[in-house]
């Protein structure tokens, strides 16, 4: 694995630490997209001395976030190969359906080191038990194989590293996740940690973070 992306998996583990989710107007939902978005810009800054939000990349698409550790690589510069680039996404359906074939190539299309993927899977029980989240990730793993061919030339060999954010446990009162990351496609995922939320003494609060 390429150190840029070691070091960045080892820092996201032990101090990726993101807020509480928005429990909507109901009070009984657990939403992280805007929360977790802003979390992780935070947890950017605080890691990387360049970073550039909104990155373009090809007609019009843009990539969420393009770092360097330097604080002296101007990003807007596109002669400047960034140190990772990132994408996300939150919405486990948005990822389910057309992360794979659209926003995952970019990492693939720009100049990086390596890149990173960060999705939010499901099989909560709100909904039943499902295999969409192992659909999700196979996926995205077969997209790998396919983007790695088709730019062999560029990112044949780029690291590339999905981290998967799994909803195991979503009721009123408590929500759940695991996390893992899938390097290069590899049907092997590394544990990350567990995140717990739940209502304490009418307070929404985190209960548990953990290591893998």
């Amino acid at each position: 694995m390429h150190q840029l992306l070691s070091t960045f998996l080892d820092q996201f583990q032990s101090t990726f630490d993101p807020s509480v989710p928005y429990r909507g107007k109901s009070q009984t939902n657990w939403l992280i997209s805007r929360v977790w978005s802003l979390s992780l810009k935070e947890w950017l800054k605080t890691h990387y001395g360049s970073i550039r939000h909104e990155f373009p990349v090809t007609n019009n698409r843009r990539l969420d976030a393009a770092v360097c550790h330097s604080k002296d690589v101007n990003l807007d510069n596109h002669s400047n190969r960034m140190d990772l680039a990132i994408e996300w996404e939150w919405d486990n359906s948005k990822v389910f359906k057309d992360f794979g074939t659209n926003d995952f190539r970019k990492l693939f299309q720009v100049s990086t080191a390596c890149g990173v993927a960060i999705v939010q899977t499901r099989i909560d029980g709100r909904r039943g038990q499902t295999n969409q989240a192992n659909a999700t990730i196979d996926g995205l793993r077969k997209q790998d194989n396919d983007f790695r061919n088709q730019y062999r030339a560029s990112a044949g060999q780029r690291d590339i590293a999905i981290i998967e954010f799994r909803r195991i446990l979503h009721t009123p009162t408590e929500v759940r996740f695991d996390a893992c990351f899938w390097l290069n496609g590899s049907d092997q995922p590394t544990p990350i940690g567990h995140w717990d939320y739940a209502v304490k003494r009418g307070r929404e609060q985190r209960v548990k973070r953990s290591g893998s």
